[in-house]
């Protein structure tokens, strides 16, 4: 017993050192913020911005001015700075007697009513040791074993005075037994215990007071049994300890300044509830391969670690309350374990934490004013779902760092420094969450991401700088559907993207936001395309630095900042290049779109209208010291300004409409070598005014053009001159829109049957005169009425077709569709009628007209045997079948034709054939046999003759 009780003390040894070194591991993968960083905010105050908590639940509420809002390079220092801490907690706080004590609660829950029993009166007694079913009447304890009347042992004092051995010792029993109202105390030497049970069922351990021992109560291989209301304290390895014990209850205990208060390992299916565990190093302690346990409604607090999981699987963790701690509930190399509806709150270093750990369930946890990292964390843990959480008054509501493929579901993050905070992770999905009042970002997304991240149908709103961030190589992640509205307090953006690639971000409502509704800062090969932005007060979509990016199909309305007198609903600046942008709704903006120092981007497609706030200069599209860049078939209405050049070379403007504008094309001083060409100029109060340099303005259509065509080839016949310093004119003034005529119904496929002549309508509208044109005019022809005909029948086969409208500029709308020329129309076969006569009748016939377009072949069948055929190379052919001199009977005829396209058309006659009646049928043997009848008689009568001449001649 003795070895067995060594190699027991080494293996907790030997379990606590692990702890150590796992937990400096866990520390270190961990980034944590230093004080006074963006996202550190503490609950203390400073004198620039002062924060006034008042309480779990209560928004944070600022008593001071709020600064005047940062640089772009303020933003991005301070943020790189969150992203790239250094860990740099000390491993002091979290062991023995550290200064990390002193931050738990002083305040202590009493004692549970049912321990609190008298112990005054308890009998000394010395050491108990009990070895088999038997001890316990030979040692005379009360009681039979049953569960009515169990063994007992209770209301002893038994003190070792820190000698070797334990106060209780019960193995290999199974009888029922009660160990109650006893103090047990100073069983200090290594392994030893208040009460060691070994082998044991049906104990019960109740209202003990057990302390000062290395353990308070120790089960090994021990089944169904209680232990309940005991008061254990002051241990120097567990208050509880299961080591391979399965099926028991652990209930309604008071266990403090432990090492462990409830340690479990290799122990499975126990159930833990109701017990009050604080100050100790390890409230409840679940290690290696412990399964099935029911950790339910516990009070974990004033610990290093509330509850604790170190490989283990599938625990339910339900309902406990761990506050107070370092750290609430620590998940480390678990799996498959649910942690469910737990209150953790103030804790110094997170309220849950799940580390190097896949397939766990964190939900409906409140997560509360956990002071340095966040309410829940995800480190190096995958496959887990954490739904349904709210996690308020954190540094981060959730933290995600090197996860992937997680799903965070349904959590209500708000009021802290970040909402929801994922970095270094990839593949999670992100939906339904609520982050809203947080003090710097609803959500923050940093670091790479190698497979597709899912961010939709968020919430993140009134957020003090920043909606949702993405940042730092937060690559190949999708936001669509997420609201972002109303982040005004530090001026920054609905959504933001920096130094980030290959992202999407589609269909999000961006609106009333202080600066930006989407900001993109060195960001490029993104798609931002259908996002609803408005009442934003400075820019729509914004870009700076970020290459190669698409924004598409965006709409960006009333968008103005009183403050700058001005507002964007697109805003390319400072090397902000090869971008396309297009069929963007912009509208009642200050300016629509602006390049400025941004080169060879393409603006295609985009409605800019009414934008007017700004005198002179509120343009549709304005170009600002940028190059190279091409700007056509947009729509440009109701503007101060059109198109507004500032400073630009190279650029060209094309096939746009500039309508209802008091200027339509104004290029400024130093602008030049900008081609004008093939717009629309038409009811502005001045069309055009260039005070630049060899601009070229030429083909375009001017509506004030008084000149006139006369060789009708739809230029005007003297140039149009332009308003302004230049001097300019253009030299072929158009006297037709020349937009390329459109589909009222762009050609689709057709399907005509063989035989049948093609007509086709072109649907088509034109600002000029057009022609039509097909790329097969030896078999199709556009007549008058812009229909393509067909004038001979068309074999059988598909065309591929081409159709152009091409107007008087040349410019032409293109179709492509397929006719199908098919043959399902089955050969014509008449139907004969069908044929009745009397066995013997000569000249039966059956006579079958076959007819088709294609060449036929037919088959005649008598009671399914072909009789004829043939594969005939005509389209039309009469079949003749005679029919006579058949057996009597009905006779079953059927032709079978078939054209070339191997259409089938089939008739049947019935041949009956009667057969002679029967008294016409022995006529010919009555005839004969009355012949013979006549020729008898008439010999007889001879003969009669002649005998009579002989008796008279004798």
């Amino acid at each position: 017993m003795l070895m067995q009780k060594q190699a027991a003390s080494l293996k907790v040894e030997k379990k606590s050192t692990y702890l150590w070194v796992l937990f400096a591991v866990c520390l270190l993968t961990l980034t944590v913020p230093p004080a006074g960083s963006l996202a550190t905010r503490s609950h203390e105050s400073d004198d620039q911005n002062p924060l006034i908590w008042q309480g779990p639940g209560m928004p944070v509420q600022r008593s001071a001015p709020l600064a005047e809002r940062p640089s772009f390079e303020l933003l991005r220092s301070s943020l790189r700075q969150r992203s790239r801490l250094e860990a740099t907690v000390s491993l002091s706080g979290f062991h023995g007697s550290s200064p990390g004590r002193s931050l738990r609660a002083t305040q202590q829950q009493a004692l549970p009513t049912s321990s609190m029993l008298a112990m005054a009166g308890l009998t000394p007694h010395g050491p108990i040791v009990i070895l088999s079913d038997s001890d316990f009447a030979a040692q005379g304890w009360p009681g039979s074993g049953t569960s009515g009347d169990p063994y007992r042992i209770e209301h002893l004092a038994i003190d070792l005075n820190s000698t070797d051995g334990n106060c209780i010792e019960i193995q290999s029993t199974s009888a029922h037994f009660v160990v109650f109202n006893c103090t047990l105390t100073e069983a200090t030497g290594l392994g030893y215990s208040g009460i060691y049970l070994n082998d044991v069922q049906n104990g019960r351990l109740e209202a003990n007071n057990i302390t000062g021992n290395d353990i308070g109560i120790l089960l090994r291989n021990s089944n169904l049994n209680n232990i309940l209301n005991n008061a254990i304290s002051n241990h120097s390895r567990a208050g509880v300890y299961l080591d391979g014990s399965s099926d028991n209850t652990i209930r309604t205990n008071n266990v403090s300044t432990s090492w462990s208060g409830l340690y479990l390992e290799w122990s499975t299916s126990n159930v833990l509830n109701n017990n009050y565990c604080y100050d100790n190093e390890f409230g409840i302690d679940v290690y290696g391969a412990s399964t099935s346990n029911s950790i339910v409604n516990n009070t974990c607090v004033s610990n290093n670690y509330g509850i604790y999981l170190l490989h283990i699987t599938e625990n339910a963790i339900i309902e406990n309350n761990c506050s107070q701690n370092n750290v609430g509930i620590h998940v480390l190399e678990s799996n498959s374990n649910s942690i469910d509806t737990n209150i953790c709150n103030e804790n110094v270093y997170g309220g849950i934490l799940v580390n190097l750990s896949v397939y766990n369930d964190v939900s409906d946890n409140y997560c509360g004013y956990n002071t340095n990292w966040a309410g829940i964390i995800l480190s190096a843990s995958n496959h887990t779902r954490v739904t349904d959480n709210t996690c308020t008054g954190n540094p981060d509501g959730i933290w995600l760092t090197a996860s992937s493929q997680n799903e965070l579901l349904h959590n209500n993050c708000t009021y802290n420094v970040n909402g929801i905070h994922i970095q270094d992770s990839s593949g999670d999905q992100i939906a339904n969450n609520i982050c809203n009042n947080n003090t710097d970002t609803g959500m923050l997304i940093e670091g790479v991401s190698l497979s597709l991240r899912v961010v939709y149908n968020n919430t993140c709103s009134d957020n003090g700088i920043i909606g949702i961030v993405l940042m730092l190589g937060a690559n190949a992640t999708e936001l669509s559907q997420n609201v972002c509205s109303s982040n005004v307090v530090s001026s920054q953006a609905g959504i933001l993207l920096m130094e980030s690639y290959n992202n999407t971000v589609d269909s999000n409502a961006c609106y009333g936001n202080q600066d930006f509704g989407i900001q993109m800062l060195q960001s490029e090969l993104t798609i931002v395309k259908r996002n609803n932005i408005t009442v934003t007060g400075g820019v729509g979509i914004f870009l700076e630095e970020s290459v190669n990016n698409t924004l598409a199909g965006n709409i960006c309305h009333d968008i103005f900042n009183p403050d700058w007198d001005s507002g964007y609903a697109i805003y390319l600046m400072y090397l902000s290049d090869f971008n396309l942008i297009e069929d963007n709704l912009c509208y009642d903006n200050p300016f629509g779109i602006l390049l400025f120092q941004a080169n060879n981007n393409t603006v295609i497609n985009n409605f800019c209208f009414n934008s007017t706030h700004v005198p002179d200069v509120s343009s549709g599209i304005a170009i600002v010291m940028a190059w190279n860049n091409t700007v056509t078939n947009n729509r440009l209405h109701n503007n101060t300004v059109g198109a507004f050049l500032l400073d630009t070379n190279g650029n060209t403007i094309s096939f746009n409409s500039l309508r209802g504008n008091e200027f339509g094309v104004y290029l400024e001083d130093d602008s030049a070598n900008n081609t004008i060409s093939w717009n629309v100029f038409e009811n502005n109060t001045a069309n055009g005014w260039d005070a630049g340099t060899t601009n070229i303005i030429d083909y375009n259509f001017w509506s004030n053009y008084t000149g006139s065509d006369a060789n009708g080839d739809g230029f005007g016949d003297v140039p149009h001159p332009i308003q302004g310093d230049a001097g300019n004119a253009d030299p072929h003034p158009l006297m037709f829109h020349p937009f390329p005529p459109e589909w009222v119904q762009p050609p689709t496929d057709q399907v005509i049957e063989f035989g049948a002549h093609f007509e086709y309508e072109l649907e088509v509208t034109s600002t000029a005169p057009f022609e039509l044109w097909v790329n097969d005019s030896a078999a199709f022809a556009i007549d008058v009425n812009e229909t393509i005909v067909s004038p001979s029948v068309l074999p059988v086969g598909v065309y591929p077709l081409e159709v152009r409208a091409i107007n008087i500029y040349g410019y032409a709308a293109k179709g492509v569709f397929t006719l199908l020329v098919q043959d399902t129309t089955p050969p014509t076969v008449n139907s004969p009628d069908d044929i009745t006569y009397t066995s013997g009748e000569p000249g039966a016939l059956i006579e079958w007209s076959i007819s088709d377009l294609s060449y036929l072949s037919y088959r005649v069948l008598r009671n399914g045997t072909e009789v004829d055929s043939s594969g005939i190379t005509l389209t039309a052919y009469q079949v003749t079948i005679s029919v006579e001199y058949l057996d009597p009977g009905v006779h079953n005829f059927t032709i079978v034709a078939v054209d070339a396209e191997g259409n089938i058309a089939t008739d049947t006659v019935l041949v009956t054939v009667l057969p002679i009646p029967f008294l016409e049928a022995m006529l010919p043997f009555l005839i004969l046999g009355l012949a013979g009848v006549a020729v008898v008689v008439v010999i007889l009568v001879l003969l009669r003759k002649r005998k009579l001449r002989g008796g008279e001649n004798s």
